[in-house]
């Protein structure tokens, strides 16, 4: 059977990896970012905001992620984002600090902080003229590349980016290509034939929970509700793109005729300018001839009657 719902819709990314019942899902996921060495591979976490589907009863909830920490205490953030906004490189950083800073009750010692992971699956391209899909960012210092510490480590995943990497720079049975195989084409897949890449346990559980999002009219009506909400924001989106186009050309079109102005300002200024000089040419030559009938009547001539 085929499964007509899309699991990068904020409501479904959390049930899929934000579950209680999914756990092994996220740590999947999450190991499947990290790409950790075995001995430090993530073995369990604790999710710290479960998914719960009252969260977007009334079908206004724009932003959901899932929070979790390890046995280490490290802390993680998972986010799926569908549309890029002016602002969102800015809320990737404050997200992360946010976590960061909530660690730590007020006179608590700065040792006991622990490193936080912020992982961003996006659905457009933040990146667009680079074209690996996936980006990794701590701090470090500018020209030696001295890490200054580990505790900020995010990471961006353009999915819309993923197939035409396939057989570049990636390889296509890595854990990461299956999650976004499954997030981009799951729409393709048979819940009751299965690839033998999806035979696993975590992948069987990503698409049961595609399956409850189908047959439960309540997380149904749900999805429906997220996915009209969506569209509202994209039609809003779309219409304050546009207005802002109409006024770029209408302010582009006001600097043209401007500038058209102030040509024509100058050129009567230089016109102006021109007429003086004539006039002025004009007056010193009449003064010229006076002079000279002055001196011809001196001289005892009468210059009319030449």
């Amino acid at each position: 059977m085929k499964i007509d719902i899309n699991p990068k819709i904020d409501c479904v990314f959390k049930a899929i990896f934000g579950s209680e019942e999914n756990k092994d899902v996220l740590i999947h996921l999450l190991n499947a970012v990290l790409t950790p060495p075995p001995h430090k591979r993530i073995a369990d976490v604790t999710i710290l905001n479960p998914y719960n589907e009252r969260t977007f009863e009334n079908g206004k909830t724009s932003v959901v992620d899932i929070k979790a920490t390890d046995s280490s205490g490290q802390h993680f953030q998972i986010e799926v984002q569908l549309a890029i906004h002016p602002a969102l490189r800015e809320r990737m950083l404050f997200t992360w600090a946010d976590i960061y800073h909530r660690q730590l009750l007020s006179g608590e010692n700065y040792h006991q902080l622990k490193p936080t992971v912020s992982i961003w699956f996006l659905d457009e391209a933040l990146f667009p003229k680079v074209k690996a899909f996936t980006h990794r960012f701590g701090l470090m210092e500018r020209t030696r590349f001295e890490r200054l510490t580990d505790h900020l480590d995010l990471h961006v995943i353009e999915m819309n980016k993923w197939q035409a990497c396939l057989g570049t720079d990636t390889d296509a049975e890595a854990d990461i290509d299956l999650w976004l195989e499954f997030l981009n084409c799951s729409k393709e897949l048979d819940s009751d034939n299965l690839p033998e890449k999806f035979k696993t346990d975590v992948f069987k559980k990503a698409m049961s929970t595609l399956v409850h999002f189908t047959e439960s009219d309540l997380a149904h009506d749900l999805y429906m509700r997220r996915m009209t909400h969506l569209s509202i924001e994209n039609t809003w989106k779309a219409g304050l793109e546009e207005a802002n186009a109409r006024a770029d050309e209408a302010a582009a079109r006001a600097d043209e005729a401007a500038a058209r102005a102030d040509e024509a300002d100058t050129r009567a200024d230089t016109e102006a300018q021109l007429r003086q000089e004539a006039t002025a040419r004009a007056d010193e030559a009449t003064a010229r001839v006076e002079i000279m009938r002055k001196r011809m009547k001196d001289a005892g001539l009468d210059p009319d009657s030449l």
